[in-house]
This record gives structure tokens, C-alpha cells and sequence, in this order.
């Protein structure tokens, strides 16, 4: 065998079947479990229950909140009782309260489920690599942080 053809096309697909087959069966095993928090314990869809919160408050009319800090983090843990102690910065505009407010109208964990799986803020490298996946289901934090270990 000739040193310079060891790394053919064959062993490259090989590999990266190998690859994705490991991540994907580690990251559906971390997020397989009956309840809302994952093995590692994080809530899953942290990420979509901000935007779930906000669409709760212009479902309320209560569009004074949409900026108070405390305010959200009472009423996501309201809704969703495993998001104590999450909060986030109210940074979006109101505009992104009113286009979730229909959602919010639903319970969360049916609707997170299925924005889990709609590829409205992803790029082209979630479809093939569940690092870049669990951005929906485990936060973009999560997901940052995992790309620069």
C-alpha cells in the first residue's frame, strides 16, 4: 500500500459515518428522558422557552413586561414550573413577542418539540452535526460553548 493514498475517499465516508452515528447517539441519549431536563440537567428548549415567555406576555397584553427581567422569569417559571431560575435579557424587540404569541397559546412542551425540529435559525452545519443541533433544545450558550471546547 502506498503511504500517500491512506486516507482514500472510502475511509473518509467510513469515518464520518462512524462520526455522526457516535454524536447523534450520544446527544439522543443525553436528551432522552421523561421528563423536561435532559441527563446533564439542563432544560431542554431553554432557548425557544424565552421566545415561548415573550409570546405569553403579548397573549396577556402585558406588553409593559416585555422588558422587566423579573417579570419573565416569574411568568416562564409560571408556565413551564422546570425553567426556575432561568432568566434571560430582554433584548428582542416587540415585534418577536407578538409573532409567538400565537404559540404561546399552546402548552410548551408539545410546542417546543415541534419548533425543535424547524430549521428557522440554523445553519447548513446542524443538519449533519448534532453539536450544532442542540442549539433548539439545549441553548445557543450550550451550543457555543460546546463549539470552542
Amino acid at each position: 500500500m502506498n503511504p500517500d493514498w491512506w486516507l482514500t475517499g472510502k475511509r473518509l465516508r467510513a469515518h464520518a459515518l462512524l462520526l455522526a452515528l457516535s454524536l447523534w447517539g450520544i446527544y439522543f441519549w443525553t436528551i432522552a428522558t421523561p421528563t423536561l431536563r435532559d441527563r446533564n440537567g439542563n432544560l431542554k428548549g431553554t432557548d425557544f422557552l424565552h421566545f415561548y415567555t415573550l409570546g405569553s406576555l403579548a397573549a396577556a397584553h402585558r406588553g409593559s413586561d416585555l422588558y422587566d427581567l423579573q417579570a419573565q422569569a416569574f411568568l416562564a417559571a409560571q408556565r413551564v414550573p422546570e425553567a426556575r431560575g432561568i432568566r434571560y435579557l430582554p433584548l428582542y424587540p416587540p415585534q418577536v413577542s407578538i409573532l409567538f404569541a400565537p404559540l404561546a397559546l399552546l402548552s410548551y412542551l408539545p410546542i417546543m418539540s415541534r419548533s425543535a425540529g424547524f430549521p428557522c435559525n440554523r445553519n447548513f452545519g446542524d443538519l449533519s452535526f448534532p453539536c450544532f443541533f442542540p442549539s433548539d433544545l439545549v441553548g445557543t450558550n450550550e451550543c457555543a460553548r460546546s463549539r470552542l471546547l
